[in-house]
């Protein structure tokens, strides 16, 4: 993979983040929810997640979404200069890694979640493995600049 695809991919990660987040934070998690299972029905009919209305679910996704889009913003920055901030790309990629292992140990611990849910979780344990051993392949420079 080329620094020009890892860039793009991050570029795509990072933006996907943010425009979730913002959304979350919008219009609420169920709203967004349903957005998102009204796209997977296109492929197979989806029942509707139940449970993220509630006032104390909603408070507290509302509170992480303002995180998740600054993970997004902190992986956008990191693609705009990929070989002097690689690190940084790396560690958004770790960070987004263990979003879906908390929601592997949550699937175990609670129980399978709504398949919504399920494809996050493999798109957020898969993706970075899979952007994070080409990005061992960019050199970095000697004299990096200064963000």
């Amino acid at each position: 993979m080329s620094e020009a695809v890892y860039r793009v991919s991050l570029y795509v990660l990072g933006a996907a983040a943010c425009v979730i987040g913002a959304m979350i934070f919008l219009v609420g998690p169920q709203q967004t929810a349903n957005i998102f299972v009204a796209a997977l029905s296109l492929l197979a009919p989806q029942a509707v997640p139940e449970g993220l209305a509630d006032a104390n679910t909603d408070s507290e996704l509302r509170f992480y979404s303002v995180l998740w889009i600054a993970c997004g913003a902190g992986i956008i920055f990191a693609a705009q200069s990929v070989a002097n901030r690689l690190m940084l790309s790396r560690l958004m990629l770790v960070v987004f890694f263990a979003g879906g292992v908390g929601r592997l140990l949550s699937s175990f611990a609670a129980g399978p979640p709504h398949a919504l849910f399920v494809i996050l979780m493999w798109l957020e344990l898969v993706v970075p493995v899979l952007l994070l051993g080409p990005s061992l392949r960019i050199r970095i420079p000697l004299a990096p600049e200064l963000p």
